[in-house]
């Protein structure tokens, strides 16, 4: 099979170069490939880097939230036992409490049952474990 064909180069030759050809195209290809894979690479990282400072001022938000979800309950259930002094006292003397604060304790009583509600989704939130 090394007849010489009429450009002079035996089908051997021909089958060297062929491979240089394709090893050449390979390589750049390859090479192109593994440009992409590292450009790919270094913008995941960016990314997930820039995901981890959001969730750590996430959990750190989280954190300040619930100190002062804790420290507004403490401070309605201080009003709500107030209220049951002015309560007691109006009975007493056979008064009725005016509507406005009437009005305050059905807002005081809702307050605490969103703070609840809104405390126990922000400690899923940190039992999620995400930092």
């Amino acid at each position: 099979m090394n007849n010489i064909n009429p450009l002079g180069k035996t089908y051997k030759e021909y089958q060297e170069e062929l491979e240089k050809v394709n090893l050449t195209k390979a390589t750049k290809i390859e090479l192109g490939a593994i440009d992409d894979f590292e450009k790919e690479y270094v913008n995941a990282a960016k990314l997930h880097a820039k995901g981890m400072r959001q969730t750590t001022e996430v959990d750190e938000a989280a954190r300040k939230s619930l100190d002062l979800y804790d420290q507004a309950g403490k401070s309605y259930l201080k009003a709500n036992a107030r209220y049951q002094e002015v309560e007691n006292a109006a009975k007493d003397l056979g008064i009725e409490l005016p509507q406005k604060v009437v009005a305050l304790k059905k807002e005081l009583s809702q307050s605490l049952k969103n703070i609840d509600s809104a405390s126990k989704n922000l400690l899923k939130i940190k039992s999620l474990d995400l930092v």
